[in-house]
């Protein structure tokens, strides 16, 4: 498996992959699934509609924003491992939530997308020949290595639990 390098994604990823293993990042991201459902049928009914301060996100909205970041992350290991040449476009993660409506939505509508999210990019990963980890490919002007981006999608998902764990469910 691909072997992360501080330079192979852009510095303020870094403090997302402090702490994930530097091997078999595939069968962590299933691990964390299981931990990650854990955690969110842990949640009771009345958080989910919880945001900490006025103007921030709910939690179903994070998890909103979770899952589509899972997505277009997936999308982008499959461009860079496949070579793409151009340049992906960035997102505004408040534009996809305000346009998500995660927040009109049942949770029971919303932790199947990042279920299904989660296993499409896990077999994805694992399809990817060694050699296209090594792929670079620019997303939001950033270069950034096929290879990061398992560890980015899962420092991304443990940051945003941990940031639910300390600040909504106080």
């Amino acid at each position: 498996m691909f072997q992360l390098n501080e330079n192979d994604y852009a510095a303020y990823y870094r403090t997302y992959l402090e702490g994930l293993p530097s091997d078999n990042i595939i069968d962590f991201l299933e691990d964390q699934k299981e931990e990650i459902m854990r955690f969110l049928q842990s949640i009771s009914g009345d958080k989910w509609n919880h945001a900490y301060a006025p103007g921030k996100w709910t939690v179903k909205e994070v998890i909103g924003h979770v899952v589509d970041t899972e997505i277009i992350y997936g999308y982008r290991a499959l461009s860079f491992a496949r070579g793409e040449q151009q340049a992906l476009p960035g997102f505004d993660e408040n534009d996809y939530v305000r346009s998500g409506k995660f927040a009109y939505q049942a949770i029971q509508e919303i932790i199947p997308v990042f279920l299904r999210a989660r296993e499409l990019n896990v077999v994805l990963f694992r399809s990817i020949p060694e050699d296209d980890w090594n792929n670079v490919g620019i997303a939001n002007g950033n270069k950034t290595k096929a290879g990061a981006i398992p560890y980015l999608v899962a420092g991304h998902a443990r940051h945003h639990m941990r940031i639910i764990k300390e600040r909504y469910l106080i």
